[in-house]
């Protein structure tokens, strides 16, 4: 390993750490809504967005899934974009199973992608710790 390449990281940690940088974590799992009744709903996959920075908002203007037949947006309205996150906030969007797989998805919590007012992209990850029930972060 030579220098140059051991420099790039290095210069990000040390950005990170004196908060002069955005940096946001994207995660993915699949979950399901319960109606009043208890009766189960809508499966979606869920994108959670955490702003991890130390000092700096975020602000996520696109997301969606980048499936081999296309880009699949969230299809709802309840979550408006864009969104800013102060540092250490989270917010959550959904795709409904059934629109993923109409675009016939492999591997679809591995294909989130979150766009921040930068231009930059950032993938999601699949989420295993998510707990079996709960709500959706950041909305009413």
């Amino acid at each position: 390993m030579s220098w140059t390449s051991v420099i790039p990281p290095v210069l990000d940690w040390s950005f990170r750490i004196l908060g002069l940088t955005t940096h946001v974590r994207v995660r993915t799992h699949l979950g399901q809504f319960f109606g009043k009744d208890g009766e189960p709903g809508t499966v979606a996959l869920f994108v959670n967005v955490t702003n991890v920075s130390l000092a700096q908002d975020a602000e996520i203007t696109h997301v969606w899934i980048e499936t081999a037949k296309g880009q699949v947006a969230p299809d709802h309205f309840q979550r408006p974009l864009p969104v800013r996150l102060r540092p250490k906030q989270t917010w959550e969007t959904w795709v409904s199973l059934g629109a993923l797989m109409a675009a016939d998805p492999t591997n679809a919590d591995q294909l989130a992608r979150v766009r921040l007012s930068d231009g930059r992209v950032v993938k999601g990850k699949p989420d295993r710790s998510v707990p079996h029930a709960g709500h959706v972060a950041g909305g009413p």
